[in-house]
């Protein structure tokens, strides 16, 4: 089990990462339509799809490390629930595509709005249990193994 301090810091960094996901998520579209006049944009985003599936494999490991473990001292289930909602978000959004034959257009709609969304509800989750974990900071619970492993 790791101390409340350690839990607060991979909490920070996965609301970072969200938050990072999601403003990339929104603004991704926005700039590549603007840089598709220059012609650059083949250039300056050549290997960024491969930064969503990156951040899909990244999400649910600093989730399950820090929400299992916040569980254990706070008790709410909420955290995880939204963390659940916000991922599943994430994934329809990354595969879109290939899980239904939309035209180009309605996938260029759905995928940032879908991807942007999901971010912020898992930074929310994060978030939360940070809160959580903060107005539990002197509560005395222990976590036997049988709760939480």
């Amino acid at each position: 089990m790791h101390n409340s301090a350690f839990l607060k810091k991979v909490d920070s960094f996965g609301l970072i990462g969200s938050v990072t996901c999601a403003i990339h998520c929104a603004l991704t579209p926005l700039v590549l339509s603007l840089l598709l006049t220059t012609g650059a944009h083949k250039a300056i985003f050549e290997g960024w799809e491969h930064l969503d599936l990156i951040c899909l494999l990244i999400a649910p490991c600093l989730a399950s490390l820090s929400l299992k473990e916040g569980y254990c001292k706070h008790q709410s289930k909420m955290p995880a629930l939204i963390f659940a909602l916000g991922f599943l978000l994430l994934l329809l959004g990354y595969s879109l595509e290939k899980l239904f034959s939309l035209s180009l257009s309605l996938e260029k709609i759905w995928h940032p709005l879908l991807m942007t969304l999901g971010g912020l509800i898992v930074a929310s989750a994060h978030f939360l249990n940070i809160k959580l974990l903060n107005k539990n900071a002197n509560c005395l619970k222990v976590c036997s193994s049988k709760n939480c492993y």
